[in-house]
């Protein structure tokens, strides 16, 4: 017999860096009042997919955005935000102007960039491999939500359907957006992807 495991996954709503149009990485900050809407839409839009366990990132604004999936989600710390290392907490504009190379070294795919005193993409796509791995272990639940980042789900998306980091950087999710994969024994299945809940 075929299992079928479900994988909602869920990026945190707006937050207040995400406003500020900065890389925010590892920093900690609470979501905004347009957040906190998507919040609420999203709790009306999750509801009828009765998800079974729910899994988040400690930081605030994936732990606010979680509590619309589950009254008790579980943090998982390995599903924290990229470390952006030098960079984090600056503004993306700025950094496209005063160091273009690192984008250009993120969009090659035969390239590991890392940035500076942070991770690499080898870094993120092994963290990730591991956390999903651990996360499908841990119980026998078909429906599963996990609450997190914008390139934690790239890079889970990719290493899921590609068996490899080619298409970090290649994908877009919008805050509170929801991408389900369907897992079967040998095979994985996109439902859908960067689905607004509004």
């Amino acid at each position: 017999m075929i299992r079928l495991r479900e994988l909602y996954f869920i990026r945190h709503a707006e937050s207040e860096l995400n406003t500020q149009g900065k890389f925010s990485g590892l920093l900690d900050c609470d979501i905004t009042e347009k957040g906190k809407e998507q919040i609420n839409a999203l709790k009306n839009y999750i509801k009828p997919e009765n998800i079974d366990v729910t899994y988040t990132s400690p930081l605030k604004r994936a732990y606010q955005t979680a509590l619309a999936v589950s009254d008790n989600p579980i943090i998982v710390n390995d599903l924290h935000e990229m470390n952006f290392g030098d960079i984090d907490g600056e503004q993306i504009l700025k950094v496209k102007e005063l160091y273009p190379d690192i984008f250009e070294k993120l969009d090659n795919p035969e390239l590991d960039f890392r940035f500076p005193n942070g991770e690499s993409k080898s870094d993120i796509l092994n963290r990730t491999r591991a956390v999903i791995k651990d996360i499908l272990n841990r119980n026998d639940c078909q429906k599963i939500a996990i609450v997190c980042h914008t390139i934690v789900i790239m890079s889970c998306i990719s290493d899921i359907l590609t068996n490899s980091a080619s298409l970090l950087w290649r994908l877009e999710f919008a805050n509170c957006s929801v991408t389900k994969v369907k897992l079967f024994d040998d095979k994985a299945v996109l439902s859908y992807l960067n689905r607004s809940a509004q």
